[in-house]
């Protein structure tokens, strides 16, 4: 048995840029996109694993949702904030303006799981993305299950399965000890974890850099992409603050201070405003070679 529901569209909308779905990916058995409209999406709900089939039509204005397993009546009256469609994007000024109206419809999403969505993003911390993502892979070739549902999807791990584990098992899937005690911590306390996501964002982060291994450009991550929020601004990352300047200034080169100087005249918006230039493909000049995680030895 399937659980449904419609949802008209106000505005624009894009499905892809919204919910970055190629970030995850293109192989990853627990969320795909097929063609502009519809998508696919396994996760663990308070109420035990679903799974999501969205199918938007631009020409009719409506979003159609289904939903299979235990979780399905929870994930689905959350479509609306996991999908942004109640998101009512600001007009941005400026270059960000012209970005906006060259890639409209993207929209703030919120993350069905707070704790995969933490996982997903301890596993990026000092790697480069593809290092990552193959991790990543690694990881549901051992430990994910089947999702409920026709859509032949994979579950994540649960923070019960990350509770079976160690950090020799986590050094098997290329996961060196500091993350993989960082993953580990969290899965210990995923109950509180997931009690945290319904704070303000800011609230959210103060308790959540509290638990060790999380630092600013996790939290961030996690309160833009999970949360929902507009005005995070990640700090820490690599490469962010060089796009952020790239793409407003031409400058090749920045850092977090001259990041978040630039992005002052977006306050309140300013990770809406990373979403439009990560929409509009901005990438800063590269110079060197490119950061490659390390298996641990």
């Amino acid at each position: 048995m399937s659980e449904r529901r419609r949802d008209v569209l106000t505005g624009p909308y894009d499905l892809g840029r919204s919910l970055f779905v190629a970030d995850h990916g293109s192989r990853n058995p627990t969320i795909r996109q097929i063609g502009a409209g519809e998508l696919h999406r396994a996760t663990h709900t308070p109420e035990g694993p679903a799974a999501l089939r969205v199918l938007v039509d631009p020409s009719a204005g409506t979003v159609d949702s289904e939903t299979w397993g235990p979780g399905a009546s929870w994930l689905l009256a959350r479509v609306p904030s996991l999908l942004g469609l109640d998101d009512r994007p600001p007009r941005l000024e400026g270059l960000p303006g012209r970005l906006q109206r060259r890639c409209p419809g993207v929209r703030m999403v919120r993350a069905p799981s707070v704790f995969e969505l933490l996982v997903a993003y301890v596993l990026r911390q000092r790697v480069a993305w593809r290092d990552a993502v193959a991790t990543q892979y690694e990881i549901q070739a051992k430990l994910g299950v089947p999702a409920p549902g026709p859509l032949a999807l994979q579950l994540p791990p649960s923070a019960a399965q990350w509770r079976t584990l160690g950090a020799t098992d986590l050094a098997a899937m290329g996961i060196e000890r500091k993350r993989a005690r960082t993953i580990l911590g969290l899965a210990a306390r995923a109950d509180r974890v997931s009690e945290w996501a319904a704070l303000a964002p800011e609230a959210f982060a103060a308790k959540i850099e509290l638990l060790p291994g999380i630092g600013p450009w996790t939290s961030g991550m996690v309160r833009g992409w999970g949360l929902g929020d507009p005005d995070v601004v990640p700090l820490g990352d690599y490469e962010l603050p060089s796009m952020v300047a790239w793409g407003l200034t031409r400058e090749a080169r920045a850092d977090d201070a001259r990041m978040v100087e630039l992005l002052a005249p977006w306050a309140g918006q300013r990770f809406r405003v990373i979403r439009q230039l990560w929409a509009a493909g901005i990438r800063a000049p590269r110079f060197g070679p490119r950061i490659r995680g390390q298996r641990p030895r």
